[in-house]
């Protein structure tokens, strides 16, 4: 099989020669101008040969990616990250059913899931998920007056302005972009992480948080039983069917224990495993890895000036 020339200057003349710089100046055009037969056909010290040319251009570009580096690490406030590990708390709604599950042997199989489910999918604690960024949790903390003054204080850069006001939904936006909830595999434990310049007010901002969703479901719930108990009480005292007396009073007695489990202050949909606490040291802006990215980049930059004077 015919093979097409090795992409080699010539040796036959010195490089520093008219003809020798010709001929390295061909090879080089030939390099960049047809890249894919280049590469297919350029040896190791080919390459390192190319490298060694261009080293003046790569040093260069190292030192202006490590500028460029040195000027976000200038001009970026450092913030630091805050962590707060949630499982879901002892699930209330599914226990309510269990003594009317056993009761009836047809719904035994259902009762047996019901005590095996694992507490991680309770509606309460998907629940709790769902509003924790939402535009509720974001018009209850604005009235903190304490939040408000850390969000002034919340900007990337030292140009960076914040809101001077925030409205629900813009809060509820900078939640969303801000605060981030991660499942821990094995398990049904949740991290919520969220990152501020002071650690304090970034520990302090998810503690609230989650205390508020904590508190906005078991107001809910508890308005929502108390009004199923309101209604059981009145169709208790218009029905004269043994049965349906039976099993109304059931029903009845399950919801006002739900009820006293809900007055109970404790956690109610999301228990807190481990306290909101934040890092030792920024991790924005991070300093090895955006001058490894900075400097890679101006190398690759001084690379291609070079290979386009050349060519």
């Amino acid at each position: 099989m015919k093979r097409s020339p090795s992409f080699k200057p010539d040796n036959d003349h010195e490089p520093d020669s008219p003809i020798g710089r010709l001929n390295y100046n061909h090879w080089y055009r030939r390099a960049f101008m047809n890249s894919a037969e280049a590469l297919g056909e350029m040896s190791l010290m080919d390459a390192l040969r190319l490298l060694w040319s261009a080293r003046l251009w790569l040093a260069g570009g190292a030192l202006l990616g490590l500028a460029a580096a040195s000027l976000l690490w200038f001009t970026a406030v450092p913030h630091y990250r805050a962590a707060l590990t949630i499982a879901p708390a002892n699930p209330m709604n599914g226990a309510q059913f269990s003594r009317l599950l056993q009761n009836d042997e047809n719904l035994a199989p259902l009762n047996f899931i019901l005590q095996r489910v694992g507490s991680g999918n309770t509606p309460d604690f998907i629940r709790f998920e769902a509003i924790l960024r939402g535009q509720t949790m974001a018009e209850a903390l604005l009235e903190n007056p304490v939040i408000l003054e850390g969000l002034a204080r919340d900007r990337s850069f030292v140009w960076s302005a914040p809101p001077s006001e925030w409205t629900p939904a813009q809060f509820s936006e900078y939640l969303a972009k801000r605060v981030d909830i991660a499942s821990v595999p094995g398990g049904g434990l949740r991290v919520v992480r969220y990152s501020h310049p002071d650690p304090r007010f970034a520990a302090y901002l998810l503690s609230e948080l989650a205390r508020a969703a904590d508190a906005s479901i078991r107001r809910k719930t508890k308005t929502e039983t108390l009004g199923r108990i309101a209604y059981l009480q009145a169709e208790l005292s218009k029905t004269n069917n043994p049965d349906h007396r039976r099993a109304l009073a059931d029903l009845l007695l399950e919801q006002e224990r739900l009820n006293m489990l809900v007055s109970i202050e404790q956690a109610y949909a999301a228990d807190i495993v481990e306290t909101a606490s934040s890092s030792s040291r920024p991790l924005w802006p991070d300093i090895p890895l955006s001058a490894l990215v900075f400097v890679l980049a101006g190398m690759g930059l001084g690379f291609a000036v070079f290979g386009l004077r050349r060519s």
